[in-house]
């Protein structure tokens, strides 16, 4: 893990400039923070944007190189919890025969 964070652009601890410059602007926004859309009309183009920016983001998805990692881990632990089961189930079964 830590020789793929320190190679990877989607691992690295920075944030994505866009999301800081989109909490800076959220902050101040009513209208993107929620409050009362009747009063401030529907959200402004900023916060569609930043959703726009956020599918295309390497810093604000998830590594797809660690998630293909961590599915072949996952599957691993199962085959590997099923293989002691059924050597468990196998010694059981021959201790009562």
């Amino acid at each position: 893990y830590s020789a793929h964070r320190e190679n990877c652009e989607a691992c690295e601890p920075l944030a994505c400039p866009s999301y800081i410059s989109w909490k800076e602007h959220r902050d101040s926004c009513p209208a993107c923070l929620g409050d009362a859309p009747l009063t401030h009309g529907p959200p402004c183009d900023r916060k569609r944007e930043f959703i726009d920016h956020d599918s295309a983001c390497l810093r604000c998805n998830p590594c797809a190189t660690l998630i293909t990692k961590i599915a072949t881990l996952g599957e691993w632990l199962d085959a590997r919890k099923l293989r002691s089961r059924a050597e468990w189930l196998r010694a059981v079964e021959e201790a009562s025969a």
